[in-house]
């Protein structure tokens, strides 16, 4: 007549940097009860907990734990060695690091620089939450990008993303006029998005479509990004870059990243810069070397790129109709 069924797990995750790792709390609990044959009550429960003192900073730079141990740092360094890395007469201004370009020390990165994470989720919290966002943007817009991934899409989203889509359709009737709902995201997966709900497309009476950036707007772009991260390009180099560009907006595909793919490039490229300015030698380094952009590191992110589209055609499976 009754039934109460309970169950836990717990996954612990440890990173390759020293110092991070991840822990992974669920738990859920279901029961019902059955007051005739055609009344029957069910409620579930789902907690899932996410926890850690410290996780890697994926960003790059000289902010990212990643960079700077793993692709920065040697195989034959000690992290703990460098326990003491406050340079002598500067402690608390200048870092002892083997590479003089790195802002910060690995062992205060991995062990005193700690970034923390804590989250907690609940099935039944969504409409709570999507409903303080929504009483947020009374009077003004709310605005969500790559909205698609709460249309369970490609079903790995569960219930949360059912549960927020209506709970905002619900909002935008009791609340017409009130507030602006703008959704983006790339244009096949918004229309699986629209299909997702049968009220969600006649909720939207507008269709945006912009167009992906031109070479030259491209360019605009990558010279930004160079002279806010602090290098400069032009001359040779900014020819190649020209090229480059042109060659990637030309067999740029429905998922091109336009600004995004832009970033990628010139963190590339900025990352080529360092290796190379790394391996020369201090006597054969000069002062105005230190920020520029050479042909060889844009060449050899060009490079990169052709082996990524060379890898996209290859992998998979090819039907025999198309030979």
């Amino acid at each position: 007549k009754h039934n109460l069924r309970f169950s836990t797990s717990h996954i612990f995750q440890k990173g390759i940097t020293p110092n991070t790792k991840l822990n992974i709390t669920n738990f859920n609990i279901g029961a019902d009860y059955q007051f005739t044959k055609k009344l029957k009550f069910e409620s579930n429960l789902q907690y899932n907990k996410q926890y850690t003192p410290n996780i890697p900073d994926v960003n790059y730079g000289p902010n990212s734990i990643i960079y700077n141990v793993v692709l920065w740092g040697a195989a034959d360094w000690n992290i703990d060695d460098m326990r003491n890395y406050w340079q002598p007469g500067k402690e608390g201004i200048q870092q002892i690091y083997a590479e003089y370009q790195r802002y910060n020390n690995p062992y205060f990165m991995s062990y005193e620089w700690l970034r923390g994470h804590y989250k907690t989720d609940i099935v039944g919290q969504t409409a709570l939450k999507v409903d303080k966002v929504v009483d947020e943007s009374l009077g003004g817009v709310l605005f969500i990008d790559e909205a698609y991934a709460l249309s369970n899409f490609n079903g790995m989203q569960g219930d949360f993303g059912n549960e927020a889509i209506q709970t905002i359709l619900k909002r935008m009737e009791d609340l017409r006029g009130q507030f602006f709902v703008f959704v983006a995201g790339y244009p096949d997966n918004m229309e699986t998005f629209l299909k997702a709900n049968p009220g969600l497309n006649s909720r939207f009476d507008k269709t945006l479509k912009f167009e992906d950036y031109t070479p030259q707007q491209l360019e605009d772009i990558a010279i930004k990004m160079f002279d806010d991260e602090g290098y400069k390009i032009s001359g040779k180099p900014l020819a190649a870059l020209q090229t480059h560009m042109l060659a990637i907006f030309q067999k740029r595909d429905k998922f091109f990243g336009n600004a995004r793919t832009v970033r990628k490039l010139v963190m590339d490229i900025i990352k080529n810069q360092n290796l190379r300015i790394a391996d020369t030698p201090l006597s054969e380094r000069k002062k105005n070397m230190i920020n520029a952009i050479s042909v060889e590191d844009v060449s050899g992110s060009a490079k990169s790129s052709e082996n990524e589209q060379i890898q996209k055609k290859v992998i998979g499976f090819r039907s025999a109709d198309n030979g």
